[in-house]
């Protein structure tokens, strides 16, 4: 076995100073001689080792969000730290074949990563979000199976507040009637909740 004093330096260039030999020990001294050294088969000599045998052999750590280039450590992009999870991921990213794909508001919903709004819909075909309008004709409607259709419950239920209130409004107005006071407006709010009330049993 050799005994060397590395030169850190020429070590860079794969050139090592050879002082003695020893068949018992390698012995390294002196200010520059770098902490971690290497045998190099090709050249049958020590030499300081290269940042990605450090790596390799787990003599240096990678801190995390960096990556070896080369023999340069270099920090990650803002895709890599989300492909390797130090970052997350935003609602509308995947990983996908080992990039970050964006997903448009269609796939999100196909993936089930966001959910359709009462009248929206999916267009398979073209891929996008449709939408079809609430019916603006004073009946209760609900969305479902992709249709706007008429619901029953809230409809019953509001057609009994609305009779609850005619017939309120007839006590009140009897009550006018007989002390001889305007009705005027108390027929004109009867008159308005009859409309409603027609609209919602279809007359």
């Amino acid at each position: 076995m050799k005994k060397f004093i590395l030169d850190k330096e020429l070590a860079k260039q794969n050139i090592v100073k050879v002082l003695g030999e020893t068949t018992e020990v390698v012995v390294f001294t002196g200010d520059d001689i770098p902490h971690f050294v290497t045998w190099d088969e090709n050249l049958q000599n020590i030499r300081e080792a290269k940042l990605s045998e450090l790596v390799e052999r787990g003599d240096y750590i990678i801190p995390e969000g960096y990556k070896l280039v080369g023999e340069e450590i270099v920090e990650m992009t803002l895709e890599e730290k989300k492909i390797n999870g130090i970052i997350s991921l935003e609602d509308n990213e995947i990983i996908e074949n080992g990039a970050i794909k964006v997903l448009s508001d269609y796939e999100m919903v196909v993936v089930g990563k966001k959910e359709l709004l009462p009248g929206q819909y999916l267009n398979h075909e073209t891929k996008e979000i449709l939408s079809k309008e609430y019916p603006n004709d004073g009946k209760i409607y609900k969305w479902e199976n992709e249709e706007w259709i008429i619901d029953i419950e809230k409809t019953k239920a509001l057609k009994q507040e609305l009779q609850n209130k005619i017939i309120e409004l007839e006590n009140k107005k009897l009550i006018y009637t007989n002390k001889e006071w305007e009705t005027t407006d108390i027929e004109n709010e009867i008159s308005e909740l009859e409309k409603r009330l027609n609209i919602l049993i279809g007359e």
